[in-house]
């Protein structure tokens, strides 16, 4: 099952599930680093 931004270690947002950064896309340096609260990790990372 796929790791929800949200529940992610990487992922620091608004307590609402707003918008947050992703560090792994910051550490990348990546123009697309805002991710969505409730939307599917596109890093690979999974809840198992």
């Amino acid at each position: 099952m796929m790791l929800k931004c949200k529940d992610c270690p990487h992922w620091y947002g608004g307590e609402d599930f707003g918008y947050g950064s992703c560090r792994l896309k910051l550490q990348r340096e990546e123009k697309k680093f805002l991710t969505f609260g409730q939307q599917d990790c596109d890093e690979g990372l999974t809840n198992d």
